[in-house]
């Protein structure tokens, strides 16, 4: 039976790298008829059969493919020992490689002649440029100089810039290559007109979706932002945008925009498990556009072992269309909050919308609350609430994070004057952190601290009271088990909270990884009293809907639990 076994190996006093072999594996007609034997009946009908002379005519070949693939690397002057053993059927082919010593660049000219030289884009391409006198040669990184400085130029709008000179010229006896790289930027073109084709919403309203304006500078990356950005919408289903240069006048390019619009309604259905809620529940519906304004409306259906929820939401674009919304709500709720049993009804206003650089939420809105404590008296709350909400997110990846960081704080309150059972105010901020740890591990922190101040705390509804504990709290406890206690050993919430909690995580392997974390914290009636301490391992899975986490936590200070189980399912920041 015919057999070709190939070895690749470095001379005796040489080194070769794994990135060598597996290039010169890529370029020897050897390793294909090894690997075509290997095939057996996979290869194709049509393909040759290996035959004696087709071996003799690789071996011969060997020294020169062994050579183009070792000059993109940088080595013109290798030495190559090439040995062929025959027994029988079996051909053992052997290659020893002294890559010789490196070819260095010696000259770098690199130019760019145009308005486009004097653009910062343009000039961070330019510097970023991998190529130095005394480097040694890579092919890839000439090549990948050319293709930066001329897509920064392209991007720029400099649709017509071209190279005058582009030139990797290699002295092979010398051991040194000179680069020439010179690009003529040539005018810079502007975005034209803009076509947006849809049939769905006000053109008026539609248009207020594109942030580039006629006139402006024209920059590809700005267009597949667009494409992105419309394509997030609820709006639409399928999104094109085409710069149609050769309708360019006067050097302004006109855009056409093609829309495919989305179902104007869609439905949820949602199955889950949380060691927090135990099993749950969700049905919704959402009408994405009620009319040509682009007006939205949601229903939800939420229930869970401590908490079922009927909430419905409307929603107006304005300013920002984007992202800017007026939202009215209604939600009505039975909930276990702590130790109590609760019926709550809510009914408000919100406006969301950017600002100084951050998420900004003012909102308006009217609770009601009926609950009791374990076995005391049932009580009642009405309290129109007044607030003001504040975020920041910055992340290199929304659902998997290596380095971001995320900041949110919360302040609202209630004036017994105004239609309000009694006055308080509360303020809560969070904050989250990402670090890389290597290549494959992250340092993660979470923070929250909480204040609430009121005339008569005793007053105050669940819902506006600190508890703590759970998943995404201190591990270790039961969900909002970490707060004050009334004389029957009931969890009534605290008016302070504090959260610390530090994690290492690692990926293993793929998507699979663990993690070892400390939480710290709990709800009191003053700050740093009462807390409790938690720690433990875990198992991750990077899914495409966020981290999957399975925690086993041990609470340092509860002497009748061992271990808790903890699961939780979403991103970190």
């Amino acid at each position: 039976m015919l057999a070709i076994t190939v070895e690749v190996a470095p001379a005796s006093t040489a080194r070769l790298s794994n990135t060598l072999r597996d290039n010169i594996d890529l370029f020897l007609s050897m390793r294909k008829l090894a690997r075509q034997l290997r095939g057996g009946s996979k290869a194709s009908a049509s393909t040759r059969p290996v035959t004696a002379a087709r071996v003799r005519r690789a071996q011969q070949l060997a020294p020169a493919e062994i050579r183009e693939a070792l000059a993109p690397f940088g080595y013109y002057a290798p030495v190559i020992e090439s040995q062929l053993e025959i027994t029988d059927d079996r051909y053992r082919a052997r290659y020893l490689v002294d890559p010789g010593p490196a070819t260095r660049l010696r000259n770098v000219d690199i130019a760019i002649v145009g308005a486009a030289a004097a653009l910062p884009a343009v000039q961070r391409a330019q510097a970023a440029v991998d190529l130095e006198p005394g480097d040694r040669l890579r092919h890839e990184r000439y090549a990948s100089a050319k293709a930066a400085l001329l897509d920064a130029a392209y991007s720029a709008g400099f649709l017509d810039a071209a190279w005058t000179r582009s030139e990797l010229r290699v002295d092979a006896p010398a051991l040194a290559a000179d680069v020439v790289l010179h690009l003529d930027s040539g005018e810079r073109y502007y975005f034209g007109e803009f076509d947006l084709r849809q049939d769905i919403l006000r053109p008026r309203f539609a248009e207020r979706f594109i942030p580039i304006k006629p006139g402006e500078p024209f920059d590809a990356t700005r267009l597949v932002d667009l494409q992105l950005l419309l394509g997030d919408t609820d709006y639409f289903d399928r999104v094109e945008v085409d710069a149609d240069r050769g309708a360019a006048q006067a050097r302004r390019v006109p855009v056409v925009i093609e829309t495919t619009p989305n179902r104007s309604q869609r439905y949820r259905l949602g199955l889950g498990y949380g060691t927090d809620t135990g099993p749950r529940g969700r049905l919704g519906t959402e009408f994405r556009r009620l009319n040509r304004r682009g007006h939205q409306f949601s229903a939800d259906l939420q229930a869970s072992a401590i908490r079922n929820t009927l909430a419905a939401e409307y929603r107006v674009p304005f300013k920002n269309v984007v992202e800017d919304r007026y939202r009215f709500f209604a939600r009505v709720e039975q909930a276990e909050v702590g130790d109590a049993d609760t019926d709550q009804f809510s009914i408000g206003a919100q406006r969301e919308e950017s600002w100084r650089g951050l998420r900004r939420q003012l909102y308006l809105k009217y609770d009601g609350e009926n609950f009791a404590f374990g076995d005391a008296p049932s009580q009642q709350s009405r309290l129109l609430i007044a607030g003001v909400a504040l975020s920041y997110q910055r992340a290199d990846d929304p659902l998997f994070a290596r380095r971001g960081v995320s900041v949110t704080l919360d302040l609202h309150g209630a004036e017994a004057a105004l239609a309000s059972e009694t006055t308080f105010i509360r303020g809560t901020l969070g904050a989250n952190a990402v670090w890389p740890l290597g290549q494959r591990g992250r340092l993660l922190f979470r923070g929250e601290a909480g204040i609430t101040e009121a005339d008569d705390f005793s007053r105050l509804p669940p819902a506006e009271r600190y508890f703590t504990g759970g998943d995404r709290s201190v591990r270790g406890y039961a969900f909002q088990t970490l707060s004050p206690e009334n004389a029957a050993g009931d969890d009534i919430g605290g008016s302070r909270l504090t959260v610390a909690s530090v994690e290492v995580d690692y990926l293993l392997r793929g998507n699979l990884g663990v993690a070892a974390f400390f939480d710290h914290g709990g709800a009191s009636e003053q700050i740093g009293s009462g807390l409790s301490s938690g720690v433990g391992l875990g198992l991750r899975y990077r899914s495409p809907v966020g981290m999957v986490r399975v925690d086993l936590a041990h609470p340092l200070d509860d002497e009748d639990t061992a271990v808790r189980l903890h699961l939780s399912l979403g991103p970190d920041l």
